[in-house]
């Protein structure tokens, strides 16, 4: 079977004061304080009523300046090869980015948030309100990054890694 091509859609830009990959947050959780905006194309306007009875959103995007992807990666966290896919680098085969955002306003087709990490100019693919008890399922194993969770590191991105 012949992978089949697969064309998406912006539905909107996201804009921060990030224009560099090492200026961004590694995670934005780290980062409440960060702020952007998502500018909704007026095509998709109308899909934003009654997102703003939700506190957090999902943003999915396209992670535009993302370099050639690899298997293995050293991870922010750790100094070992690791399995691209046990990661959250963003240099991966399909650049797609996800980040939980909370969601401070909406004003016509503009949503301003915080707990931004992603770059100015993103294009912005889906936006899925967070619910918790659909999206935060009981977990058992975090495997190699357990470890860092319970500690204080510096959560900014390192260009110096192979990400």
């Amino acid at each position: 079977m012949e992978p089949s091509k697969i064309l998406l859609k912006p539905i909107g830009v996201i804009h921060t004061s990030f224009t560099n990959y090492g200026d961004a947050p590694f995670q934005g959780t780290y980062y409440p304080k960060s702020q952007g905006t998502a500018e909704i194309f007026k095509e998709y306007k109308a899909g934003l009523k009654d997102l703003d009875n939700y506190s957090n959103a999902i943003f999915i995007y396209l992670f535009n300046r993302s370099k050639d992807w690899k298997p293995m990666v050293i991870p922010h966290f750790d100094n070992k090869l690791r399995g691209l896919f046990s990661t959250r680098a963003p240099h991966r085969p399909n650049p797609l980015g996800m980040t939980v955002v909370k969601l401070l306003s909406i004003d016509k087709n503009i949503i301003t948030f915080s707990y931004a990490d992603m770059l100015d100019g993103t294009p912005l693919l889906d936006i899925k309100p967070f619910i918790p008890k659909i999206d935060c399922p009981k977990v058992g194993k975090l495997g190699w990054i357990e470890k860092y969770m319970d500690t204080e590191h510096n959560h900014k991105a390192d260009k110096n890694k192979n990400r």
